[in-house]
């Protein structure tokens, strides 16, 4: 096989790898191959024999084994554990190409790769990776059809993949135009004692020692109208908390079939409503996130739920990102007083956070002063800390936050307060959403990132519950311009590229006029335009194709006669010399000990794949009329 061949191989493999790996959703352990598969196509590339059979059987059936194990057990994720095997194969095959054949093996499975990648996260790299992806595919797959024949790489080829590629982008944004994104463990961050910081469908207490931070950005939120809000983004609500973690009471809401895109909780709108448009990677629940109370939606979701206590959430889906806007009040939720109990609710063998709760406000002379006097006293002597002592090992970490270390992140305070308010006889709840995010003054809207995850607290005081936020604020940096710009990028990826859906298609489709018509559309314009772009693109690709096929065809029926002989001569050179069976020309010639006739052959093959592979005009008839003179002086030859 030609060397050019086995390093765009490589360059593939590389290629998916690196798709595979930046969406930082695989887990880490599994990429300890890579270095094994790269010493694979270097030992490739070096000439070396391929690894014994036998060692790389029992190395497949082992990941057959591990695989099985993976989808069920280990990470019980079908994604993640395809992407596992596409590693290990890597890992393995790279031992054993010995054919253009296997390379085909590797260039389908590296296609895997791509499509696991595009499943799990798409950040904007994975466009650029994409594209890169795509051209060296149609290199790769030209170059591969005439591997096993060819020792050098044809002239022109490069030239010849890059235009294939400029002619199929075209083709692919049309179907990207026409075709909208549809709606949709043991490893890696799964472990007992370290968790990344992000938004949580469930709240326990002492889980983790050590929360680490992270600046994954998981939604962009743009106001109209440029309204300043308070950036506390509302999303699950806790009612009641037994063995150290909190649960939501209302596991089922009210539903809502969305059949025109809008959805209204209430029957009349504020007037001063705040409209957020908000492009989010949604949680496994479909929790909804807004400033406040959120009384509308507009989204793509066939069904949204509104729950008794204020949360709102879209049916689950495996889209990557959601883009969906609503409208809030700017205010609280109402206090249902038929409800209050259940925010009473206070756990057993906790007598001693009563009695500390009792002595702060025993000179409060309010249930508001209650809630400050309780906010104060945790910021003043509670400190903020990622890093905390586990459940198991100090029995109640309420009270060891409390009494005893007086560290912890947003859940410790916020558990301490709702239930210090509780014993004093006010109701109050945890709300899990994010607080505050990165506003990007060049793109209009708020970045929200993973490590902006907060909890905070509600009491029921008069008609509507009232936030507190017992913990104290953090620092961030600033952004530079350079992030901002950058992120601007990202947000048109995830908005128009991963989140584009059936009404970007038709807004899109919409502005699109003919010439000097007039600015009212009815719709029927665009769709000829577009079907007549269509047909024109169809028509010069069919052309195109045409003129190939027949230049084709006749480089082929004047190279028939010389190709005849070429193949004569290979089946001579297979039966005088058995071992050059599957062996290329040159490897073949070499077997010859005549010297004279091993010349004269090597001058005719030279001169043959010139005219078969190369890049030029169509053969002359002088230049056919010599190789068949070589081929002639060769039979001669041949035969005294």
């Amino acid at each position: 096989m030609q060397s050019g061949y086995k390093w765009t191989l490589f360059f593939i493999v590389a290629i998916s790898h690196t798709a595979l790996f930046i969406t930082s959703e695989m887990p880490p352990e599994l990429f300890i191959l890579t270095p094994i598969t790269i010493a694979g196509y270097l030992t490739l590339i070096a000439g070396k024999k391929p690894v014994n059979r036998i060692f790389l059987n029992a190395a497949a059936l082992a990941t057959l084994i591990f695989f099985i194990s993976d989808m069920f057990v280990i990470s019980g994720d079908l994604l993640i554990a395809v992407g596992n095997l596409t590693l290990a194969f890597h890992a393995i095959k790279s031992f054993d190409i010995r054919t253009p054949g296997d390379g085909l093996q590797v260039f389908f499975m590296a296609v895997i790769q791509l499509v696991v990648a595009s499943e799990l996260d798409q950040p904007l790299i994975f466009g650029a990776i994409f594209l890169v992806f795509i051209a060296s595919s149609v290199l790769f797959i030209m170059a591969s059809y005439q591997a096993a024949e060819v020792e050098k790489m044809p002239r022109g080829l490069l030239k010849s993949g890059i235009l294939l590629t400029l002619t199929i982008l075209p083709l692919v944004t049309v179907i990207f135009i026409l075709m909208p994104r549809g709606a949709g463990g043991l490893l890696g961050s799964r472990n007992r004692q370290k968790a990344v910081s992000g938004f949580d469908d469930k709240i326990s207490i002492g889980t983790f020692e050590e929360v680490i931070s992270s600046a994954d950005v998981v939604m962009r939120i743009t106001v109209e109208d440029g309204k300043v809000v308070e950036s506390y983004w509302r999303g699950k609500v806790f009612e009641t908390y037994e063995k150290n973690s909190w649960a939501n009471r209302w596991t089922h809401g009210f539903p809502y079939r969305n059949r025109k895109g809008k959805i209204q909780f209430v029957r009349k709108m504020p007037k001063n409503g705040i409209v957020q448009d908000v492009l989010l990677k949604p949680p496994k629940s479909g929790t909804v996130f807004g400033v406040s109370e959120i009384v509308g939606i507009a989204c793509d979701s066939r069904w949204v739920v509104q729950y008794p206590n204020g949360e709102v959430a879209v049916s689950r889906r495996r889209k990557k990102r959601v883009n969906y806007q609503v409208i809030s009040t700017g205010e609280q939720p109402k206090v249902r007083g038929k409800t209050l109990e259940l925010y009473l609710q206070f756990p057993d063998g906790m007598e001693r956070t009563r009695k500390l709760a009792e002595t702060i406000t025993g000179l409060a002379p309010d249930s508001a002063g209650k809630c400050r006097a309780i906010m104060k006293w945790l910021r003043k002597n509670c400190s903020y800390s990622l890093k905390v002592p586990l459940a198991g090992t100090v029995g109640n970490p309420v009270e060891d936050f409390l009494f005893k270390t007086r560290k912890g992140y947003c859940e410790y305070y916020a558990t301490s307060m709702v239930l210090m308010l509780r014993a004093v006889g006010i109701p109050a709840r945890i709300v899990a959403g994010y607080r505050g995010g990165d506003f990007n003054p060049y793109g209009g809207y708020y970045v929200v990132r993973q490590s902006n995850a907060h909890t905070w607290v509600e009491a029921a005081i008069g008609p509507r519950w009232v936030r507190f936020d017992p913990t104290p604020a953090t620092e961030s940096g600033s952004r530079s311009l350079f992030s901002n710009y950058l992120d601007i990028l990202g947000f048109a990826w995830d908005r128009y590229v991963v989140g584009y859906s059936v009404e970007d298609r038709q807004t899109l489709l919409g502005q699109l006029k003919w010439p000097g018509s007039s600015t009212e559309n009815n719709g029927r314009l665009p769709a000829v335009a577009i079907s007549l772009l269509i047909l024109l693109g169809i028509m010069l690709i069919s052309g195109r194709m045409l003129l190939l096929w027949r230049r084709k065809r006749e480089f082929k029926k004047r190279m028939q006669p010389v190709s005849i002989l070429a193949m004569q001569i290979m089946k001579w050179l297979t039966r005088k010399y058995p071992e050059t069976k599957g062996l290329s020309w040159r490897k073949s010639v070499q077997q010859i000990q005549d010297f004279p006739l091993r010349t004269q052959l090597t001058s005719f093959f030279n001169e043959y794949e010139a005219l078969r592979f190369g890049a030029g005009p169509l053969p002359a008839k002088e230049q056919l009329e010599r190789l068949k003179t070589l081929a002639e002086n060769a039979r001669r030859r041949r035969d005294e």
